[in-house]
């Protein structure tokens, strides 16, 4: 037996070490009952290795079900053994498994066999440089026996590590301590708690207590909650099982109460008894919850019970001692409101009958209903009542009231009273009317007038009496008379208090005086002036309208005349001898007022000058006003007897033209002509304002001149102040037309011919005013209806070269409301229209109400861009060529460039000289605005003889530009300097010069033709201002 136990012994290091490396054979700690493979498995052959084990974390005192660290260290202090393992296990004093470990450290293992756990290597640890190898593991103590000793019992392999079970040292330790007294019995307790306080809450809370056991401890709740407390629970029963350390479980159990539903019982209502009272009371029942109840109702009221209350809806909230609440709505009710409906009301037929009767209904208030009189009648009729007034009381079953009272009013005598009285307001007028209304009797009434009308008012009355009899339905009659006066008619004196003093003048007065009508008065012209005088007349004829207070008008007519026009006709006898000087010259006044007195261009101051030379004299005549005109006549030199006569001085109309045509006598040969403004036709078409003079000329080299004076009225812009329609449909709206002197006659397109227009309804007004000459303008008015706002606001576009259609109008219309229509005069129906020629343009704006606006602009351009040819030197035997033109129209600064024959250029310069080559030359010219034009080819031949008259060489007119300041030079004296604008209207003249210097500064800036006589040929020139 023993030699079979060492054989085993022999091999059971190998056995353990190395056949089980990973898993050695349990049972083997030295524990009691077990080996240690010391002897049995291990052949311990006195190898050098030495060392120890021992178990460290094992205190003496043990607590029982406490965690411990244990550790079992294996050390070879001589550094002999190479790799150790161990195998450990825990036993109390019966032997018996004592607490459980866990966590074993890396290299380590738990296994159980046979009742009992053990914690050994899994793999052989190497020992490091220290000679120390450790393992670590959890220990648990165990809950019981009390007092027991727990052993730990280790057994440690120090290995030489040679594979086999040779040579290795086995060496035991153990480790002991005490548990402590047992664990004591777990309990759990929930010793707070907290009830729901309102109904249907989750406000509960529970808090629970563990006892005894060993710590830690966990809590487990039956709605799934952890740990010792569990809040926001509703009402019911929960249960929490708690757990300790040693696994040791204990359960209890505890009910959340809460209090019963917190409502009302139903309210105790009284209602108002009458309507709008205020009698009503309600008292709240609260139930459920907790007592005691606090109540707030809606009308600020407390307590169970409100009262004094209207009829209406009251809210109450209710509170119980928890602060729980609830809340309801109540009703006050009441009866409807008594009211009393008068069926029929009968007066008294004719007075004395007492007839009358009155019959009543009564809705609303609370049945049976009790009607009462004033007279002590009941019921809902009462009859055969005289003239009085009568009470009703009306009570229902509540006690509420209600009363009216009623007249029956008497019959008797019909009355008639005046209400109003108007009186005819202009003489002749029948715009008279009396209003009645009769009283008395009994309605209805009849009227019948004494001119047949049968209403209480009668209109249209022209002045006189008339004579009402009124009835009533019972056949009483009253018989009345009333008069209809009329103003006396207006009378009008007109006096003329200034004068004209010269034919033309604008400086008369006249001085309207009325009587008459009804005072005060306001006067009206026919020239548009308002007030008693209009001044600054031209003679005419005026009509003054004066109009009373109550608009009643009258008309009177005065005629502002003046001198007849000053004129002077100048008579010449010619020079009777080659250079006789015995011309003479006689001036023959006309028209003016009182003698008159000379002053000619020669300084004569008689009607006759004597010993004149061949020359054009100028005399101007002044009557004793002052008045003047101005003639010329020429005196040829021996042999001439051409005569040139322009006729009388004419006036156009703005827009108009005059066609001045000569009259021509005692000429010689062919006449050539030369007027004012440089053009050399037989007649000039003129259209503004101005002097336009005509030189003529015949083969016998006699000359000519006469001037006439074109005037063009032009009459202002027709301004005036609209007033619009006040409101929609007041038709008041009314144009007053601005003062415009000279302006004699009007004619609006309603057909009045004052300068004012009153009563006008919406729309457009035109009138067209004319002065004496029958000139005339027209201009339209926008009459609005009322509130109209609207406006119109515009951008334009103008040409920039003449006969173009490059223009556009762009309008917005302000303050309208949609939809917004645009009506051009030219078809267009947008807010903008393009591609416009030049002229006038008118649009009406019209939005959804019926507001309209209506404007007029006119499309301007430049005049047409010409050139005009004046003088063409031909290349001559005495210097090159040259061209002298004109340029005219369009927009300046001009450019100019000439091109050549040859094909070459010249830039800049208008007039060009000192031509070598013959053929065509052409003028390019650009205006301001870059339009262009070219003139016709001029041609420029070469010719021997002298083209180029030799006093043009000595002629010079300079500076060009000039100021103020013109200075002519030339060989022979200027008899008449005349400044002409390129349209041939005369700015100024200049008689007999006594310098060459000539004064311009009163012209505009410009360019001007100058025309310089010696008194035998007329020399021509371009100057600049």
């Amino acid at each position: 037996m023993n030699k079979k136990y060492s054989i085993l012994a022999l091999f059971a290091s190998a056995f353990l070490w190395f056949g089980f490396p990973t898993n050695p054979p349990n049972g083997n700690t030295g524990a009691p009952g077990e080996s240690t493979c010391g002897t049995s498995c291990h052949t311990l052959n006195g190898g050098t290795q030495d060392g120890n084990v021992t178990v460290t974390g094992l205190p003496a005192s043990i607590e029982p079900c406490t965690n411990y660290v244990l550790t079992v260290t294996s050390s070879n202090p001589n550094g002999v053994a190479v790799v150790a393992g161990f195998q450990l296990t825990i036993l109390n004093s019966a032997n018996q498994i004592a607490g459980t470990l866990s966590s074993p450290s890396s290299g380590s293992q738990l296994e159980t066999e046979s009742g009992r756990q053990y914690w050994e290597h899994n793999t052989p640890a190497s020992y490091p440089a220290s000679h120390m190898v450790s393992w670590t593991a959890t220990w648990k103590s165990p809950s019981s026996p009390a007092n027991t000793t727990v052993t730990c019992y280790v057994a440690n392999n120090i290995a030489n590590g040679n594979g086999s079970d040779t040579g290795d040292k086995i060496v035991t330790n153990t480790a002991t301590g005490t548990l402590n007294g047992g664990a004591p019995t777990l309990t759990v307790s929930i010793p707070t708690s907290s009830g729901i306080l309102c109904n249907g809450q989750n406000t509960g809370s529970a808090t629970a207590a563990a006892a005894g056991g060993i710590a830690p401890f966990t809590y487990n709740w039956s709605n799934g909650g952890s740990g010792a407390t569990i809040s926001n629970l509703p009402a019911g029963t929960y249960t929490v099982t708690v757990s300790d350390n040693c696994s040791s479980t204990s359960t209890s159990s505890i009910t959340i109460g809460q209090p019963p539903i917190l409502g009302f019982s139903a309210a105790t209502i009284t209602n108002v008894s009458c309507n709008g009272g205020t009698n009503g009371s309600i008292t709240a029942h609260g139930t459920g919850g907790v007592a005691p109840y606090t109540y707030n109702w809606s009308n600020g009221g407390s307590g169970a019970t409100i009262s004094n209350l209207a009829a209406g809806a009251y809210t109450v909230t209710v509170t119980d001692n928890n602060g729980c609440t609830k809340t309801s709505v109540n009703q006050v009710t009441q009866p409807a409101v008594i009211v009393i409906n008068l069926v029929t009301l009968t007066h008294e037929s004719c007075f004395g009958q007492a007839d009358g009767a009155i019959t009543i209904s009564v809705t609303g208030g609370v049945n049976p209903i009790f009607v009462e009189w004033s007279n002590g009648f009941l019921g809902t009729t009462i009859n055969n009542l005289a003239p009085d007034m009568y009470s009703v009381t009306v009570t229902d079953n509540n006690a509420c009231t209600k009363t009216a009272t009623y007249t029956v009013n008497p019959g008797g005598v019909v009355n008639v009273n005046l209400n109003q009285q108007v009186n005819v307001t202009c003489p002749g007028g029948a715009n008279g009317s009396i209003s009645v209304t009769a009283s008395g009797g009994l309605a209805p009434y009849t009227y019948e007038w004494s001119n047949g009308a049968t209403v209480p008012v009668i209109s249209n009355l022209i002045a006189g009496s008339y004579i009402v009899t009124a009835t009533d339905s019972h056949g009483c009659v009253l018989v009345k008379g009333y008069t209809i006066t009329q103003p006396q008619p207006i009378d009008i004196q007109v006096q003329q208090t200034i004068q004209n003093l010269c034919f033309g003048n604008s400086n008369a007065s006249l001085t309207s005086v009325a009587t008459g009508g009804t005072s005060p008065y306001t006067a009206s012209w026919s020239n548009g002036v308002n007030g008693n005088t209009n001044s600054n007349l031209p003679a005419g004829t005026y009509t003054v309208t004066i109009t009373d207070e109550n608009g009643c008008t009258n008309t009177k007519s005065a005629i502002v005349t003046s001198p007849a026009q000053v004129t002077v006709n100048v008579t010449t006898t010619d020079e009777t001898g080659v250079g006789q000087n015995n011309g003479t010259a006689t001036a023959t006044p006309a028209g003016g007022t009182g003698a008159f007195t000379y002053l000619w261009s020669n300084g004569g101051t008689t009607a006759m000058i004597t010993g004149l030379p061949p020359a054009t004299y100028t005399v101007t005549v002044s009557d004793a006003n002052s008045c003047n005109a101005s003639g010329s006549a020429q005196v040829d030199p021996f042999g001439c007897s051409l005569d040139l006569q322009l006729g009388v001085d004419v006036i156009i109309c703005e827009g108009d033209t005059a066609l001045v045509m000569p009259f021509i006598s005692g000429e010689t040969g062919n006449v050539t002509f030369l007027w004012s403004d440089g053009s050399t036709g037989d007649s000039l078409l003129v259209a503004h304002t101005g002097e336009y003079c005509l030189t003529i000329t015949d083969e016998g080299g006699c000359q000519d001149m006469d001037c006439i004076i074109v005037t063009e009225i032009i009459i202002p812009e027709i301004t005036g102040t609209v007033v619009n329609e006040s409101s929609p449909g007041a038709m008041n709206g009314s144009i007053q037309l601005d003062v415009i002197s000279g302006i004699v006659t009007y004619l609006w397109s309603t057909g009045a011919t004052t300068p004012n227009i009153s009563g006008l309804s919406p729309g457009v007004f035109c009138v067209t005013v004319a002065d004496v000459n029958g000139c005339s303008k027209s201009q339209c008015f926008n009459v609005q209806p009322g509130n109209c706002q609207l406006g119109i606001t515009s951008v334009q576009t103008n040409i920039l070269c003449a006969g173009d259609t490059t223009g556009s109008i762009t309008i917005t219309a302000n303050n309208t409301t949609p939809p917004v229509s645009y009506t051009w005069s030219n078809g267009a129906s947008t807010a903008v229209i393009n591609n416009l020629a030049a002229g006038s343009y008118s649009v009406t704006v019209s939005d959804g109400t019926g507001c309209f606006a209506t404007d007029t602009y006119v499309i301007i351009q430049p005049d047409p861009l010409a050139i005009t040819i004046d003088t063409v030197f031909h290349i001559s035997n005495i210097g090159g060529g040259a061209i002298n033109v004109t340029t005219s129209g369009g927009v300046m600064p001009y450019q100019f460039v000439w091109l050549f024959p040859d094909g070459s250029q010249l830039p800049g310069t208008e007039d060009i000289d000192n031509l070598s080559l013959t053929g065509n030359y052409v003028l390019g010219v650009t205006d301001g605005n870059g339009c262009t034009l070219s003139s016709i080819p001029v041609f420029v031949d070469t010719d021997v003889a002298v083209d180029r008259p030799e006093r043009y060489k000595s002629l010079k007119v300079y500076p060009v530009p000039t100021d103020d300041v013109l200075i002519v030079d030339m060989e022979s004296p200027m008899t008449e300097v005349l400044i002409s604008g390129v349209d041939g209207r005369l700015f100024k003249r200049f008689d007999h010069p006594l310098s060459n210097h000539l004064n311009v500064s009163d012209l505009e800036s410009g360019w001007y033709i100058i025309r310089i006589s010696d008194g035998k040929s007329w020399y021509f020139s371009k100057i600049v201002k």
